[in-house]
């Protein structure tokens, strides 16, 4: 499989329970940078969620960046070490990838640690559970990582004025929200549809630690009625796509 191409730098994913896809990069450009300098990739994969987070953070002249990668699949967090020795990484950002679960890293980690937290987390709770081993883990929350849990984690690991974000479908969404509520506070919501006509398939859902105002809701095509993408999708993530 030929490496992944972004505007600034290469990414390997063959070897990663994910590939590199929509969902990651676009879960990537919606997150809100301001006063960024520690993230937390929950799930991390080949790392590309973290590594384009640190590449728009390293084109707004954001110094001092130190991104840390989680995952329980030893051949992802290898893939995510290998690609953070090929990242033009300036002296100023520092990668880390660790082989252990999110539950794992809070028990070891000191509370209110990360400005920003992301997650393309598993999911399909109820649907049905591909064949290979590492592929269930990655796309499962059952036996691996409840939304309880990476709220319980998010709580405890997310800076006082931080974010978290997530990307999820619109049915696991709807259930991460009730498991949420009380604990975090949504910021923002990005409604997602493939198509104008069709409806929302995906929600990246943005969370702080203390109640907001009101919540930002917008919504965003992926592709027009033609199959071309969209002006909005382009715009968002004309920093990272070639």
């Amino acid at each position: 499989m030929e490496p992944f191409r972004f505007q600034h730098f290469t990414l390997r994913h063959e070897a990663s329970t994910q590939r590199i896809g929509t969902d990651s990069v676009l879960l990537a450009s919606a997150m809100p940078l301001q006063d960024v300098h520690t993230v937390l990739d929950i799930g991390c994969g080949c790392g590309v969620v973290g590594f384009c987070i640190a590449d728009r953070l390293r084109r707004a002249g954001v110094k001092d960046i130190a991104v840390t990668g989680v995952d329980i699949d030893a051949a992802s967090i290898r893939e995510a070490q290998e690609n953070a020795t090929h990242f033009p990484t300036p002296e100023s950002i520092q990668f880390e990838f660790q082989l252990e679960s999110l539950q794992e890293h809070v028990r070891l980690t000191p509370p209110h640690r990360y400005d920003l937290i992301v997650s393309n987390p598993p999911f399909f709770v109820s649907s049905l559970k591909p064949a290979d081993e590492r592929r269930r883990q990655a796309r499962h929350t059952d036996g691996t990582l409840s939304f309880h849990e990476l709220v319980a984690g998010a709580v405890q690991l997310l800076a006082p004025s931080g974010h978290f974000g997530l990307i999820l479908p619109y049915n696991e969404f709807i259930s991460f929200e009730k498991e949420s509520q009380v604990k975090l506070h949504l910021s923002e919501q990005w409604l997602i549809r493939p198509k104008p006509a069709k409806p929302v398939h995906r929600v990246i859902a943005i969370y702080s630690l203390h109640p907001t105002i009101s919540t930002s809701i917008k919504e965003l095509c992926i592709r027009d009625n033609e199959g071309h993408y969209t002006h909005e999708y382009q715009h968002l993530t004309q920093d990272l796509y070639l």
